[in-house]
């Protein structure tokens, strides 16, 4: 993992004594000096930045004594808009600030719109570093010479990166594969830069109230953790076996086949793929129409029905390896879906596409765990979500893109402090991305049209013989849930169900069975009353049955099936309540 609080010595066993000591201490020294050295780059770069665009009259006092000074510190260009600025600002101070450009682009909730589309545009790419340093990164994580893993390796880079550059070559054993080689000393300048946002992020929390709602803190450390999955290559190997198994038997995707043995943290060895990227599909005599729909249909089926999904499917990391296959590329920004977030985000969009307000805003309310009293103007909200959905065949007709009337609703819902969650907007720039690539492939395909056609596809057909299998192996662990809960609540009724015997009470008597066919009635209504409960435990908002009763009724976004159960339980409660009174009375 990445450290923010310097790098230790690491050695195979555990040193002790006092060179050990004043190794750490060294190596602690020469960190923050880095950390200094950085931090006072990173400050000329900004004075740089605000003589050039910003308001300089303010430290020099006339605009003649600005321009005198200003001229060696930033050259002579013209004032920029600040979102196009810090764009600017984040390009100059290098990967670590591109890569941080790139996280805060897919946070809506914490960046004002114009900034994040100002960032999605940053681009990391840099001239490729030297052979020699490739062949040293190879021998140090191998353990062996090229000679001995490769029969050929081509000195050109493919591609180059700011954290990583791409080599064509052949194994021994024949295949062709592309290797991946981390830039050496990446790590360390990000881990230097790091610890300066998380030192500045603390800054700010305590001396800048206003945007200590913000958490600028949790947000370095998860931009920490983000940085640190792309850094890592056993993790992306990791992804992409993933991937590899989710679309086993899906044609017309092809993953890259990882070769195991020779990756490590910072090599990745990966099967060779040929074919073209998508931004080179006008180029070549390719069906771009099939392939836009094959890209969507995959996309949809890695976000509803994996939950695990490609972070970044932009052009570029999509091959097209003929007209019915293509091959994603570069795992190293992935997406997870739990099974109850998958149910409420296809909800979402399912009613966004058949423009169902209270359908969108119930499971949007779900999915925030936001109620609807705790919308301040909750009458102003339903009015622009109305409005929004209520555009939809505009867009239709003038081929706006679907997910800009996903990203209206997301301001929209943050403009009114709603607490949208990080998935569900990692999901919505996922789905932008991937949109944005099959319109660059066909400008007529509708993402709407392949949204209505998945769901009649995929759950029509849902609650399928391995499905029902599955819910009737969970259905022990849920009985035992049940039973812990009457065994809380009615040990008597658990007396019953271990030894359901019964007491007929002599003629005339009014004790509890008195009357042999009410004691009969009486245990005919308990055994349907405690179906019922165990029906509603069972069912949840997510379940097959539900979906599929949604896709054919316009029903509410209440959890219907269990409220059913529930409800019809009461009703046997009363009815029997009422029967026994009536019959003690008689």
């Amino acid at each position: 993992m990445l450290s923010l609080q310097g790098k230790a010595l690491r050695g195979p066993k555990l040193r002790t004594g006092r060179r050990y000591e004043e190794a750490i201490i060294m190596a602690s020294v020469f960190t923050h000096l880095r950390g200094i050295r950085r931090l006072l780059a990173i400050c000329l770069i900004l004075l740089r930045q605000v003589m050039a665009y910003g308001p300089a009259r303010l430290f020099f006092g006339s605009a003649e004594r600005t321009r005198q000074v200003g001229k060696y510190l930033a050259p002579d260009e013209p004032r920029k808009a600040p979102a196009e600025l810090a764009r600017e600002t984040l390009q100059k101070l290098g990967p670590t600030y591109v890569k941080f450009g790139q996280f805060l682009s897919i946070r809506p909730d914490l960046v004002p719109p114009e900034f994040c589309e100002a960032f999605k545009t940053l681009q990391d790419r840099v001239p490729p570093f030297p052979f020699s340093q490739v062949q040293r990164e190879l021998r140090q994580e191998l353990r062996r010479e090229l000679s001995e893993v490769f029969s050929e390796f081509d000195e050109t880079a493919m591609a180059a990166a700011s954290v990583a550059q791409v080599h064509r070559a052949r194994l021994r054993t024949g295949e062709e594969v592309a290797v991946k080689v981390q830039r050496p000393g990446i790590r360390e300048s990000m881990v230097a830069d790091l610890f300066i946002m998380l030192r500045v992020a603390h800054l700010i929390e305590r001396f800048v109230p206003r945007l200590r709602k913000n958490r600028p803190v949790m947000l370095v450390q998860e931009f920490t953790r983000w940085t640190d999955r792309e850094l890592y290559f056993r993790q992306e190997g990791k992804n992409s076996l993933h991937f590899a198994y989710n679309f086993r038997d899906y044609p017309g995707v092809r993953i890259p086949k990882v070769y195991r043995e020779y990756t490590t943290r910072t090599i990745l060895v990966m099967e060779f793929i040929r074919g073209v990227n998508v931004f080179q599909a006008a180029e070549r005599n390719v069906d771009r129409k099939s392939v836009a729909r094959l890209i969507a249909d995959s996309l949809l089926k890695q976000v509803f029905i994996d939950g695990f999904f490609h972070g970044d499917p932009h052009g570029g990391n999509i091959m097209i390896v003929d007209n019915d296959t293509i091959a994603y590329l570069d795992f190293g920004i992935v997406g997870y879906l739990s099974e109850d977030m998958r149910s409420w985000v296809f909800d979402i969009l399912y009613g966004m596409s058949e423009r169902n307000v209270n359908r969108v805003l119930g499971s949007f309310f779900e999915l925030c765990s936001v109620r609807e009293e705790d919308v301040a103007d909750l009458a102003g909200y339903r009015r622009e979500m109305n409005e929004i959905l209520s555009e939809l065949p505009i867009y239709e007709i003038a081929g706006v893109p679907f997910t800009q009337m996903l990203e209206r609703f997301l301001n929209t819902s943050l403009g009114y402090g709603i607490p949208v969650p990080h998935d569900f907007v990692l999901v919505s720039k996922a789905l932008t991305t991937f949109e944005g690539t099959c319109l660059s492939l066909d400008p007529e395909i509708r993402i709407v049209d392949h949204l209505r056609a998945f769901v009649q596809k995929y759950t029509a057909a849902a609650f399928t013989f391995d499905e029902l299998l599955k819910q009737l192996k969970a259905g022990p662990y849920e009985l035992g849930k049940l039973k812990r809960m009457v065994l809380k609540h009615g040990t008597r009724a658990m007396k019953f169900f271990d030894n359901p015997t019964v007491r007929i009470a002599p003629a005339g008597s009014r004790g509890p069975g008195g009357n042999g066919d009410e004691t009969g009635v009486n245990i005919a209504y308990g055994f349907i009353i405690a179906a019922l409960i165990l029906f509603a435990g069972l069912m949840d908002n997510g379940s097959d049955l539900e979906r599929w009763l949604r896709t054919l009724l316009p029903l509410p976004s209440w959890p219907i099936l269990p409220l059913a159960g529930l409800g019809s339980a009461g009703a046997m409660l009363v009815n029997l309540t009422f029967r026994n009174r009536r019959s003690k009375k008689d």
